[in-house]
């Protein structure tokens, strides 16, 4: 019989049908015979259907029972015969690509990149990609005493793992960059939110299309220790044997003229993003839009000359650059143009608010 698919691409964690899965987790449900199949159409109808990614089936099923899933809109596959999948692969990650007919368990990250142009949900303006960004992780839930979970649950999904680990999922293969503010060096709790952040960041980009920048960075010191701290969590992950991507594109943030001044003094490193809305406002002492605009001269003079005196730096690293929904006038988009900016992300349009959605594998 021909595979019908309601979508091209399903991805999901994988379930057996009676097994509980997480709340708001879409998952691809394996139905272990025709009966398990028959129940859940019979008894839970299409309010169970539309929040599942597909159905995987046995060879065999009755063409009734799959029009019903056509019907409700639920792409499946059908497995190929004298083929099963083992329990022990329940809760892993899989990825259902109908062109080819294929169910992919535990994709690699090479694999799910394949993947990033039919899922990609960033736009372009120009030859220039919009992506997705968030501003840290959320912070670890709290127990009944109102203390913070202990860090060491996230070797067994904890709540910073699970949180990277869904939003990562969600976007599948769309590029995230996630903004890490360095902690300040008086404090200890912040250097160990910091380390609990990134170490959650390593891990999910295993799943995902991600890159991490370093903000709040001030001087040449601070981005100097807060790469020092992203090597100790790589070295920590790397003893303990987890699985992990640690050699994600990672940056620092400028969103200060003394830390754009000084670029070149940095730490080695991926790439450099600049928030244009914050920069063009102290770099033209004003925070209004049209004051911005009356310099466009000095700001095109100031970004000339920093152009040309960071000409190696700026062939040595990705330029990013963030910058807010309103301000993203035609001044920016000849700004980036002139630096040759190939990534951006708009704030307010996929802003912190995108954190919040809520759905995992939407």
């Amino acid at each position: 019989m021909p595979q019908r698919f309601a979508a091209d691409i399903s991805v999901g964690r994988l379930r057996f049908f009676g097994s509980v899965g997480i709340d708001g987790e879409r998952s691809i449900v394996y139905f272990k015979g025709e009966d398990s199949l028959r129940r859940a159409l019979a008894l839970l109808g299409g309010s169970f259907f539309c929040g599942i990614a597909a159905a995987v089936c046995e060879q065999g099923t009755p063409d009734a029972l799959l029009g019903a899933l056509c019907e409700l809109g639920t792409p499946y596959f059908l497995l190929p015969e004298r083929s099963f999948i083992s329990r022990s692969l329940e809760g892993r990650l899989a990825l259902l690509d109908g062109q080819r007919g294929e169910l992919i368990i535990d994709p690699q990250l090479e694999t799910l990149c394949g993947y990033r142009a039919p899922l990609s949900d960033g736009t372009a303006h120009g030859g220039v990609r919009i992506s997705r960004f968030c501003r840290e992780l959320p912070p670890l839930r709290t127990d009944s005493c109102g203390v913070l979970c202990e860090c060491d649950v996230l070797g067994d999904g904890g709540e910073l793992l699970e949180s990277a680990l869904a939003l990562s999922e969600s976007l599948c293969t769309s590029s995230l960059a996630v903004i890490l503010d360095s902690p300040k060096e008086s404090s200890e709790e912040e250097e160990r939110r910091f380390c609990d952040s990134a170490e959650a960041i390593f891990r999910a980009a295993v799943y995902g299309n991600m890159s991490l920048m370093l903000g709040g960075i001030c001087s040449q010191s601070e981005a100097e220790r807060a790469f020092a701290l992203l090597h100790g969590c790589f070295c920590r992950l790397l003893k303990e044997g987890r699985e992990f991507n640690g050699y994600i594109a990672k940056g620092v943030l400028i969103s200060s003229p003394a830390l754009l001044f000084g670029a070149s003094y940095l730490p080695r490193c991926d790439l450099l993003c600049f928030e244009f809305s914050r920069l063009s406002a102290l770099l033209t002492g004003t925070e209004d839009r049209i004051g911005i605009a009356r310099s466009r001269d000095t700001l095109k003079s100031l970004w000339e000359s920093w152009r040309a005196e960071n000409e190696t730096l700026c062939r040595s690293r990705e330029l990013r650059a963030i910058c807010s929904v309103e301000d993203a006038d035609e001044l920016f988009w000849d700004w980036v143009k002139f630096m040759n900016i190939k990534e951006v992300y708009i704030e307010g349009e996929y802003g912190e608010s995108f954190w919040n959605l809520g759905t995992k594998n939407s």
